[in-house]
């Protein structure tokens, strides 16, 4: 498989990670773009058949702790000035509101919609999840259906 398409195919597991890492919706992007960035200039570091994840991973990790140290470095504005609106990030306290609620929503479902949820964030193919769980390929889409509305409707 091609570098670029591999990393394509890895870009859902690298927005989980950042946002793990930085709790935040818009510095989770931020953070994904610099990763990518990275990697692509330095395909020819990558050694094809090793684990691509790892990689990109380690990259992410030491991007995200680049930026923190850089942060700690930077000089305070003075908030009267006026280009500091235009530097501004806004807080991210609707994202961390929003995952409690995810996350509230998601330890009270049936144990069998939290996994079927599970596989499909992990993006398990529909077939393996259902023969994972020992269950009909129908039966697994069901549960998935239905756990996507049980969180739409109380998170929304």
């Amino acid at each position: 498989m091609e570098f670029r398409t591999e990393i394509v195919e890895a870009f859902p597991k690298m927005r989980r990670w950042a946002m793990q890492m930085t709790r935040c919706s818009s510095a989770r992007d931020d953070l994904v773009q610099d990763t990518i960035e990275r990697a692509l200039r330095g395909e020819a570091t990558f050694t094809p058949g090793t684990n691509l994840d790892g990689w990109l991973y380690r990259i992410m990790r030491n991007s995200f702790v680049s930026q923190v140290r850089r942060a700690s470095r930077e000089i305070v504005v003075d908030p009267g000035d006026l280009t500091f609106a235009n530097l501004s990030v806004a807080p991210c306290q609707e994202d961390a509101l929003r995952m409690r609620d995810i996350k509230v929503t998601f330890d009270g479902m049936t144990e069998n919609h939290r996994v079927a949820l599970q596989f499909a964030v992990a993006g398990v193919p529909m077939q393996k999840a259902a023969e994972v769980q020992g269950i009909a390929e129908g039966t697994a889409k069901s549960r998935l259906a239905r756990a996507r509305a049980v969180m739409q409707a109380r998170v929304a």
